[in-house]
């Protein structure tokens, strides 16, 4: 069974004026709420602590999107990008998974843009009792694939796409990913096919442009040719990662690094695990 995961909108705005190593000019921290602390007014619950293999995830979703994302557009500057991380219940078990979202965004050189993030995940799905995921490895496959993804949402993927002008009805429009969607798929498209109102590429976004009568939207189906892509919506062990969702991030504000086609697993996620013990306490806020 497919597990979703989902996008939050910012909350609480405030408008102003390769392998896996952090490239210069774009920091991400998180803060790690835990048991006794207050949950702030985007989430749901009492936190509780995640796990350190929990944690270790966090880290190398934020060394993977430090490798693609090298900084912002224009005179955009934020040096350090924080990411308030959450474990509290939210709606039962095999339900929503978790959500995350931009906290405050600044509006600038023509872009909107996250100052600042929050992430939650659900308890109930992934703990207590199955930490350190006992139910087995698939678990934690899908653990590691739902922070990167939900880390993105943090980023402003999907949560910051009409705030920039990229979205006409269920169709993502802006002109670097549809691009790189046509560059990449051998298509061509003047839109990209959207989920979930808008903050996730549909798992039907190639199918459905070849006329796919097998893709069917929002179901679970084994012998569906749905695509998983990291940005579906979606928690699988084995999503890919495509130049066409690094551009979207082009498309919002960012600068990245070139787009180079991999497939981006679970495993591959997790390779810069090891030895992160010294990386995690480096880079968490206090």
């Amino acid at each position: 069974m497919k597990k979703k995961l989902l996008a939050s909108a910012a909350v609480a705005l405030t408008v102003s004026a390769t392998p896996a190593f952090a490239l210069p000019g774009f920091d991400i921290v998180i803060n790690f709420l835990g048991t006794g602390d207050t949950q702030p007014s985007w989430g749901t619950g009492a936190p509780t602590d995640f796990s350190q293999i929990q944690k270790d995830a966090f880290e190398s979703a934020a060394l993977f999107w430090e490798s693609k994302i090298s900084g912002y557009q224009g005179s955009i500057s934020i040096p350090t990008f924080t990411i308030t991380a959450a474990f509290a219940p939210e709606d039962g078990e095999y339900n929503s998974l978790a959500y995350a979202g931009p906290d405050t965004v600044r509006t600038q050189d023509g872009f909107t843009v996250p100052v600042s993030g929050f992430m939650q995940f659900d308890s109930q799905d992934w703990g207590p009792g199955d930490t350190p995921f006992t139910r087995g490895e698939l678990l934690l496959q899908e653990f590691t694939d739902s922070v990167q993804h939900e880390m993105a949402h943090a980023l402003g993927f999907g949560t910051l796409f009409t705030d920039n002008g990229v979205v006409t009805g269920n169709q993502y429009t802006g002109a670097l990913a549809v691009a790189a969607f046509n560059q990449e798929f051998g298509q061509n498209v003047t839109g990209i096919l959207l989920e979930n109102g808008g903050g996730h590429w549909s798992e039907c976004w190639r199918a459905q442009v070849n006329g796919d009568p097998n893709c069917i939207d929002d179901q679970s189906n084994a012998n569906a040719t749905n695509d998983l892509e990291l940005m579906t919506p979606y928690a699988v062990a084995n999503a890919t990662f495509s130049n066409t969702t690094l551009a979207a991030f082009r498309d919002i504000g960012y600068t990245t690094v070139s787009p180079v086609p991999e497939p981006e697993t679970w495993l591959m996620m997790l390779t810069g695990l090891a030895g992160l013990g010294a990386v995690s306490r480096r880079r968490r806020a206090a």
